[in-house]
C-alpha cells in the first residue's frame, strides 16, 4: 500500500482473508484498497453478506457504514453505525463516523453528543477532543473551546498539533501569554518543519513584547505560506515593532492581497496609514 502497489496489497489481503474472512484489520485495509480503485460498492455488498452471517459482529456493522458514508449514502450509513454502536458502544471511532453523519445531514446539536459519546468511549484518545474543540470554536464559544484543548493536551502532552491549537487559543482570547509560548515552543521541538506551529511560535513572542524574536519564525511561516493573510499579518506586525517599517509594509500589504476582508484587516490598515499614511 504504501509503494502504491494496490493489486499486490489487494492479493495479500485476500490471502490473509481466506485464513479468517472476519479479520478485522484485513478487512479495514481491503476498503481503503477499494476506495482507491473506485470498487466501494463491491466491498460493502462483500460485506453485507459477510453480516447477514454474522449479525452480532460489531466490528462488521462498523465497517459496512464506513463503506456506506464513502458512498454518500448517509441512511444507510447512519443505520449501519447504530447498529455496531448497539452491539459495542465502547468504538470510538463508529461514534466519531456518527458525528460525521450527523453534520453531513446538518444535525450539529447531534455532531456535539456523538463527539462528547466518543470521549466517553475512549478518553484517551486526544483527537475526539480536538474534533469537538473545532465545533465550539466555530461557534465562538471560546472558553469550552479552551477547556477541550486542554483536556486533550492532558491526555497526549507529547501532540504537537493540540499543543499549538492550545497555544493560539491562549494567544487570542486572553489566555496566559507565557503558557503560549510555553506550548509553542515544545510544539516547535516536535514539529519543527511546521509553517502553522512557527507562526504560533513567532506570534506568541510578539504578543509577549519581544518582535526580535519574533520575525524569524514568522518569517519562515510567511516563506512556506506565502498566500496565507495571517501569515503575513503576523510577520508583518512583527517587522513593524522591530523597527523594520518597510519589510512590515510589504507583508501587511501581501496579507490584504491575500484576502482583503481577513480578520485582522482593519488593524493591517491602520497599521499601515500609521506608517506609510493614507492607502491608496
Amino acid at each position: 500500500m504504501s509503494q502504491g502497489d494496490t493489486r499486490q496489497a489487494e492479493a495479500l489481503l485476500h490471502s490473509a482473508l481466506e485464513r479468517d474472512a472476519l479479520f478485522l484489520p484485513a478487512l479495514q485495509l481491503l476498503l481503503s484498497v477499494y476506495q482507491t480503485q473506485g470498487r466501494t460498492r463491491e466491498f460493502a455488498e462483500h460485506t453485507v453478506k459477510l453480516v447477514e452471517q454474522h449479525p452480532q459482529n460489531a466490528g462488521l456493522h462498523f465497517l459496512l457504514a464506513q463503506a456506506y458514508f464513502q458512498m454518500k449514502d448517509l441512511p444507510q450509513a447512519a443505520a449501519s453505525v447504530k447498529r455496531a454502536l448497539s452491539l459495542d458502544p465502547r468504538i470510538a471511532e463508529a461514534h466519531r463516523l456518527m458525528a460525521s453523519i450527523d453534520a453531513a445531514n446538518g444535525a450539529f446539536q447531534d455532531v456535539k453528543k456523538d463527539l462528547e459519546s466518543a470521549i466517553a468511549a475512549n478518553p484517551q484518545n486526544s483527537a475526539n477532543y480536538m474534533y469537538l474543540e473545532k465545533i465550539y470554536e466555530k461557534e465562538g464559544n471560546w472558553q469550552e473551546a479552551e477547556k477541550l484543548a486542554e483536556r486533550a493536551h492532558a491526555v497526549d502532552p507529547g501532540a504537537a498539533p493540540v499543543a499549538n491549537d492550545l497555544a493560539c487559543l491562549y494567544l487570542e482570547h486572553g489566555g496566559d501569554l507565557n503558557a503560549a509560548l510555553s506550548l509553542a515552543q515544545q510544539a516547535k521541538q516536535r514539529m519543527p518543519d511546521s509553517p502553522e506551529i512557527s507562526d504560533t511560535l513567532g506570534w506568541a513572542y510578539y504578543k509577549l513584547g519581544f518582535p526580535t524574536s519574533a520575525v524569524a519564525p514568522l518569517q519562515e511561516a510567511a516563506e512556506k505560506k506565502p498566500e496565507d493573510p495571517e501569515c503575513q499579518y503576523h510577520l508583518g506586525m512583527a517587522l513593524v515593532a522591530a523597527g523594520q517599517p518597510d519589510a512590515g509594509s510589504r507583508a501587511l500589504r501581501q496579507a490584504l492581497r491575500a484576502d482583503p476582508a481577513f480578520a485582522e484587516a482593519a488593524i493591517a490598515k491602520q497599521v499601515l496609514h500609521k506608517v506609510n499614511g493614507p492607502l491608496h
